[in-house]
């Protein structure tokens, strides 16, 4: 996999290899470089069960948010997925994280509300027990 640079230049999406093998289908992450540093990481993966479709998780350190990285990071996977065939994607993040329900927003993905984790899902062993899903069409 290849870079994905963003139109200003500002934004470069490292790729990174990915363990093998992924239980819940192929993945793609990227570092993501904001003039030259790490800044964070972005992760895509098509689940099996969604051929048309898959699910993106994003963090930025503490230091570099607030700069709008994470919303531009998300467009470049976005842009990724509409050329690998996908259809629309799926954020999941705590409830309380207001910074990435606003990168959702701004990107417009579709509010779908709060879902319990499934007993026996690893995140549960980090106490982490509802989630706040967002869908973004592609």
């Amino acid at each position: 996999m290849k870079a994905i640079n963003s139109a200003a230049g500002e934004i470069t999406l490292a790729a990174v290899a990915v363990p093998a093998p992924q239980p819940v289908g192929e993945a793609a992450w990227w570092d993501i470089l904001w003039k030259g540093r790490r800044v964070g990481r972005i992760e895509l993966v098509l689940s099996h069960a969604a051929p048309v479709g898959g699910h993106i998780s994003y963090t930025v350190f503490p230091p570099f948010r607030g700069r709008d990285i994470a919303t531009q990071a998300l467009l470049l996977v976005m842009a990724y997925a509409r050329q690998q065939g996908m259809r629309r994607l799926l954020i999941a993040m705590r409830p309380q994280n207001a910074a990435s329900r606003a990168v959702c927003r701004h990107v417009g993905a579709q509010d779908m509300g709060l879902a319990d984790v499934p007993t026996g899902h690893p995140y549960r062993d980090q106490g982490i027990t509802v989630l706040h899903y967002f869908e973004v069409p592609l």
